[in-house]
């Protein structure tokens, strides 16, 4: 048996999903470092299956990076079979197709150097008028209790005091 009649390991099948994953959504192991929050050395380790075996944290991070189902890349490396169908992982050939998309769209939003046409917004609706008057809260506060009925008001002056 020569060394490449061997079976492939686990650090094989996972390197050859990222790299088949990379070309399929158009991303650089750059990009795709980037995106998952790890070093394009790091990702460059796990896609030619040397360097230590990464880390949990490290592998969802990958998932997510390349829109794989949770635990995929861990799934790969250690070679295990996928969790039974919960009715939650099922995607159509749709799904897939718009997930793409939106990951091509994404990335060349993000591309540095790469002028972007502004986003146009509709025009705001118009707020209704304010109907409130300007001192309504100024005189609201600044105004006396309302007086008992039946009842004489005496006025006084400040500075003598003198009824007047």
């Amino acid at each position: 048996m020569t060394t490449n009649d061997h079976e492939p390991t686990g650090r094989d099948r996972l390197a050859a999903a990222i790299r088949g994953r990379l070309n399929a959504l158009g991303l650089s192991q750059r990009d795709a470092a980037d995106r998952a929050g790890v070093s394009p050395r790091t990702l460059s380790h796990i896609e030619i299956a040397a360097g230590p075996t990464p880390a949990g944290r490290t592998l969802a991070r990958i998932d997510d990076a390349l829109m794989w189902p949770h635990t995929t890349a861990t799934r790969l490396l250690h070679n295990t079979a996928a969790p039974a169908h919960t009715g939650t992982d099922l995607y159509t050939r749709a799904d897939v197709e718009l997930h793409t998309e939106l990951a091509f769209a994404l990335a060349r939003a993000s591309f540095r150097g790469t002028p972007t046409t502004p986003l146009r917004l509709p025009p705001a609706p118009p707020t209704p008028p304010d109907t409130t008057p300007s001192d309504a809260w100024s005189t609201s506060l600044t105004a006396a209790p309302p007086r008992p009925a039946n009842t004489t008001t005496r006025l006084t002056s400040p500075a003598t005091d003198n009824d007047l």
